[in-house]
Order: C-alpha cells, then sequence, then structure tokens
C-alpha cells in the first residue's frame, strides 16, 4: 500500500494500524536507492548532463567535444526558459529525456550549434506550437538577448580554449605548458562571463540551473588542463571547490522552485546530478590508472543515435501521482541536505502521538524514505 496524502485520507487509521505495514510499503519506500542501483546495473546509459567527459569518453579530444556539445545545449535550452519567473507547460520540451536527445543529435550532426546556440524551432518543430510560440516570445526579449550576448562571448572564448588545449597536446613539454596556460587564462574568462550576476538576475529556478551546469562545464575544463599537466594537488583541491559549489547550488535551485511545472523539469535532473555527476566528477581526483580500470567497462557507443528515456526521468513519472507537490519538493530537499529531515521527523512523532498512532510514533524515521517521510509530514500538518 502507498502512503501517499490521498491514500491516507482514504484509509485513515487503517493505513497507520501499525509501524511494519508502513515499513513495508513497496517500490516508492526505496525510490532513491532503486534509482541509483538501476545506473549501476546498466552502464550503458549515457550517464551525464554536465559531466560528460570522463565516463564516456577515451580522449582528451573526445572529452572538449562533448563538453562543448552539451554547453550548446544546455544554454540553448534559456532559449524556452527566457528570463524572469516562467516556468510553464513548455519546460516540458526541456525534460532529462529531451536534453540527453538534444546531445546526442549535436554529436550525430543532426543539428548544428551556432554561436553556442541550436536552433530549437527546427529542433522542437513536432512538439506543438506552444513550445514555438514560447521560444519566439523569449527570442524578442531584449533582457534575454542581453543574456544571450553575454553567453555568446562567452562561448567563443571557451571554444578558442579548447582549441588550444588540443594544439597543446602536440607539442614538446614546454610548448604544452604555455599553450595550456594561455588556454587557462581563456576559460577563466570565458567562467566570469557565465558566472556573471547579470544572467541570473531574475531568472526562475529552472534558468538559474541551466546557467549554473553551463558554469560547472566550464570548471570542468579548467580541471581537465590541470590534469594535463600533471597538478594532481590542483585537481583534487579545483574537484572539491567545484562539487561543494554544487551542492550549495543545487540546495538554492531547489529551495527556489515554486510550481509543479518547475518541479517536472528540476527533478530528474537534480537527482541525476546528486546520484551520478557528483560521484563521476570525484574519479577525476584519482591517479589516471586507477579512472583506467574504472571506466574499461563502459560502453559509449550509440549506433542508432536513440538515447533511452533516463531511469532518473522513470523514476519520478513513477512518483509523482503517488504524491504531492510540496512533498517531493521536500524529498529532493533531504536527498541533498538529510540534516533537513529532523524537523519533519520530530513533528511526525509529536503529532502522532497527539492522536494515538503509537506505531508511526515509535517508527524508526532514520530508515524510511525521503519521499514518504515527506508525505507523512504534508498528511499532518494539512490536517492541524
Amino acid at each position: 500500500m502507498d502512503i501517499t496524502l490521498d491514500s491516507a485520507s482514504k484509509y485513515g487509521n487503517q493505513i497507520f494500524s501499525t509501524c511494519k505495514t508502513f515499513c513495508e510499503s513497496p517500490e516508492v519506500q526505496q525510490w532513491l536507492q532503486d534509482g541509483i542501483q538501476a545506473e549501476m546495473n546498466n552502464p550503458t546509459l549515457n550517464p551525464f548532463v554536465f559531466v560528460p567527459t570522463l565516463l564516456s569518453v577515451h580522449s582528451n579530444n573526445q572529452a572538449m567535444e562533448n563538453l562543448t556539445n552539451s554547453i550548446s545545449v544546455l544554454q540553448s535550452g534559456m532559449s524556452i526558459i527566457g528570463v524572469g519567473t516562467f516556468a510553464g507547460v513548455a519546460l516540458s520540451g526541456l525534460s532529462l529525456h529531451q536534453t540527453l536527445q538534444l546531445r546526442e543529435d549535436v554529436k550525430q550532426l543532426k543539428l548544428e550549434v551556432k554561436d553556442g546556440f541550436i536552433d530549437l524551432k527546427k529542433a522542437f518543430r513536432s512538439q506543438g506550437d506552444e513550445i514555438i510560440k514560447r521560444i519566439d516570445e523569449v527570442a524578442n526579449d531584449i533582457k534575454f538577448e542581453a543574456h544571450r550576448l553575454i553567453l555568446v562571448k562567452a562561448y567563443g572564448e571557451f571554444l578558442e580554449a579548447t582549441r588550444l588545449i588540443k594544439i597543446a597536446l602536440t607539442g614538446d613539454e614546454s610548448f604544452k605548458n604555455s599553450t595550456l596556460q594561455n588556454a587557462q587564462f581563456m576559460l577563466t574568462r570565458a567562467l566570469a562571463d557565465y558566472n556573471n550576476p547579470h544572467i541570473f538576475d531574475g531568472v526562475c529556478a529552472a534558468g538559474e540551473l541551466r546557467r549554473r551546469e553551463c558554469a560547472w562545464a566550464i570548471q570542468q575544463a579548467l580541471i581537465m588542463t590541470y590534469q594535463l599537466q600533471n597538478q594532481p594537488n590542483a585537481v583534487k583541491d579545483s574537484i572539491k571547490h567545484l562539487s561543494d559549489s554544487i551542492m550549495r547550488d543545487l540546495c538554492h535551485i531547489v529551495d527556489r522552485c515554486e510550481s509543479s511545472y518547475e518541479l517536472d523539469f528540476l527533478f530528474p535532473e537534480v537527482l541525476r546530478i546528486y546520484t551520478q555527476d557528483l560521484p563521476a566528477l570525484e574519479i577525476q581526483a584519482l591517479p589516471a590508472d586507477e579512472q583506467k580500470q574504472l571506466l574499461s567497462s563502459v560502453d559509449d557507443t550509440n549506433d542508432n543515435g536513440i538515447v533511452e528515456e533516463p531511469p532518473e526521468q522513470i523514476l519520478y513519472d513513477l512518483v509523482k501521482p503517488k504524491s504531492h507537490y510540496e512533498a517531493l519538493k521536500d524529498s529532493l530537499r533531504f536527498t541533498l541536505k538529510p540534516i533537513l529531515r529532523q524537523d519533519y521527523m520530530d513533528y511526525i512523532r509529536q503529532r502522532a502521538s497527539a492522536v494515538k498512532y503509537e506505531g508511526i510514533a515509535l517508527c524508526d524515521w532514520a530508515n524510511v524514505s525521503n519521499l514518504n517521510l515527506a508525505n507523512i509530514y504534508y498528511y499532518f500538518k494539512l490536517r492541524e
């Protein structure tokens, strides 16, 4: 029996009669663990949104190509999100599955990149009039055009830096280091543009995520240059700094989510970043031989160019009908910051005791899933 607001209201005391019934809920009880396990059991899935450099590539040139493709797809998504607090139905066009497919289409040369953007009207011509209308609205927005000009400049700097990195690998050690230093200078300037506060001003949570992902990718490129210079301490420190920044940004972005449409966009992406991209980032801090051993079983080939629906999207589609917007949002917050669970557990114990649901009051809440914890919290909260 699924423990959701609707079922709790329908079954009342029957649901809460024993702690055992609650703790033996079906797959939703282990929704996070199942999502992670699905990835571990299927390593051939394309595993990255913003970190496409290690587990999916086997050469520096390919790493740079994947990074440039990813950034172009990520920032092209801003052509739908725009500037402001928009979070409407058109966000469905930017689902995790669609984002991964767009990246594959760029890789397969099915879509052209111009100034760091792809033509989403061409890519989404079969998605319906609403998305096309939204793309036209954003294109005519003066504020977005100002953002776009900043991003075009930054992408140009990034492309030139990637060119220098490739050239650096063709010369001797002195030439390599001096050329990589020039590339690092250009990447730092590009990063400053991607972190320009003007491109974050007033955007919704979905827009902020897309902008942050571009900045994280530039930082990934910088870390690669430190690897090429054989600077393990710089690599380690940079990975720690980037990981910490990503976690802070994700927590802030989820807190800013204001609608179910926006959560539909954010939930699968944030979950994927947390369960896949961040652990993959840590692999870059390992010695080269250990990296090679870990990556030897990964198959990045995609003969037909079709990306399977990612398990994070499947998982979200499974739990959404069984839950509640606020509960889903809080479950994602708990995933990123488990300490937030404590206040919810204390509240549930207090309310359960007050209404004589002793099984719930005595439950071992440390072993209850994030989603069930949030759902039960709102069950009691809405009945105060």
